[in-house]
Order: C-alpha cells, then structure tokens, then sequence
C-alpha cells in the first residue's frame, strides 16, 4: 500500500475521467478482501524472520500505535507491516493510502474491482518487502 500524508493522496481530474470511462479498477492485489494480505498455510512473520529481527519487529510494533494488535499482524503478508512502519516516517498527522482513495473512488463510480495477484500466490513481492523491516 501506498501511504502519503492525507493532504497529498489527492486524484487529479484526467485520473477521476480515467476511473469514471472505464469498466473495472484492477490492484496489485484485489483490496475490497483483506484475505488477500494475510500469508498463506498459516505462516506468521516470525516464520520468515530471525528471531532477533522479529524480536525488533515485535518491540518497534509494543511501542507505537496501531489498528490492530501485532499478534493480528504478524498474520499479514510483510506488505502491510512495512507500510504501517513506513507511515510513521512521514511529517504528517493525517495519513491516506492512495489505493484507498482510487478504490473510493472507483466504488462512488459503481466499478468493479479486482487484484491481479492470485489470492493463494507465492509471488515475491508476498515477502520482498523485509527489507524495511530488516533494518
């Protein structure tokens, strides 16, 4: 997910008539099924990480905010755990996703959405984004 200070997550007018004359709104990954970003066969974060890097992962997610409790997190594909440290880098308050604001947009507009990924992938970008969280 795309993450910018909710000032900044604006469509312009030339992308709202794109939405507007088209007939459906593909993502990287269908984004109205939050069943897409959890890992398959019941894989968690600390299966993918050392455990002295999950050990940090843990402790930076005890110390700051969040939606959800990291024992739901560390469910989630690394996708959206990066994307919810990434978002605390930014100098804003407020924040939005810009797939949100495009997928708004596209339901105010009655289209379709999809994901081009498949729901059971083993793509890499399922797990390329550790790289945030290694650091």
């Amino acid at each position: 997910m795309h993450i910018l200070c909710a000032d900044d997550a604006n469509l312009s007018d030339s992308l709202k008539k794109i939405i507007r004359d088209c007939n459906e709104i593909y993502f990287e990954i269908d984004m109205t099924d939050m069943i897409y970003m959890r890992m398959n066969d019941d894989k968690k974060l600390s299966d993918l990480l050392s455990n002295e890097d999950y050990a940090k992962v843990k402790k930076y997610f005890e110390g700051h905010s969040s939606l959800l409790p990291f024992s739901m997190l560390e469910r989630f594909k690394p996708m959206l755990i990066s994307s919810l440290m990434e978002e605390d880098d930014l100098p804003c308050k407020t924040t939005n996703g810009m797939e949100l604001v495009i997928m708004k947009e596209a339901k105010d507009q009655n289209k379709k959405i999809s994901g081009l990924e498949p729901q059971h992938s083993s793509h890499p970008c399922s797990t390329a984004s550790l790289t945030k969280i290694r650091r």
